[in-house]
């Protein structure tokens, strides 16, 4: 007779043995990546997140996550604050913003992750930053975007559209272009 298969796992835990026990990591930063982010099981109320990954060795990453979109206190005291760290820029309202202006991000070289024992999160510290990096002349803010990709040659409205005639692209925005919708492949060229 065939013995059940256990449902434990046969490697011990890393995790602190006493609730509340922290343990501290140290990493350097090889690259880091923006995407954008929707909440496992949330709700279609939940605004999305900026999910930042940092590459830390070959195929390891540590990832952490900004509200731009949120309200309140979450905003002011969270967001706001990680991206004056980081950037010249008025910080974004939107993550769809926010991955447009990523390129405009100071990149940290060390990180500090710190777990405790019975939480679910570990809390990533950045060090060392890279300068801010300053904004290229032909940068178009978010909010002259329009919120708009180009039907035929699928890239936001910032200029580089084919069918540009003025300054900020298509002025106005030519037939070629569509609003932003949630049907708009997610994966657009920041």
């Amino acid at each position: 007779m065939r013995e059940p298969e256990s449902k434990l796992d046969p490697t011990a835990s890393k995790d602190g043995i006493l609730s509340g026990q922290i343990t501290e990591k140290e990493f350097s930063v090889l690259n880091v990546s923006y995407s954008k982010h929707y909440k496992k099981n949330g709700t279609p109320d939940d605004p999305p997140t900026l999910r930042i990954d940092y590459e830390v060795g070959i195929n390891e990453f540590v990832s952490k996550w900004v509200c731009p979109e949120h309200k309140g206190w979450a905003w002011s005291n969270k967001f706001v604050p990680w991206w004056k760290q980081r950037s010249i820029l008025t910080p974004p309202t939107t993550v769809d913003d926010a991955l447009y202006c990523s390129q405009y991000l100071a990149v940290p070289r060390r990180l500090t992750v710190i777990e405790t024992a019975g939480q679910h999160f570990a809390e990533v510290i950045e060090h060392d930053f890279t300068e801010k990096p300053e904004v290229s002349p032909d940068y178009v803010p978010p909010k002259a975007r329009l919120g708009q990709t180009c039907g035929d040659c699928g890239l936001y409205f910032k200029g580089d559209c084919p069918h540009a005639t003025g300054l900020f692209g298509c002025e106005p925005a030519c037939e070629h272009f569509l609003e932003t919708s949630e049907t708009v492949n997610d994966d657009v060229p920041f």
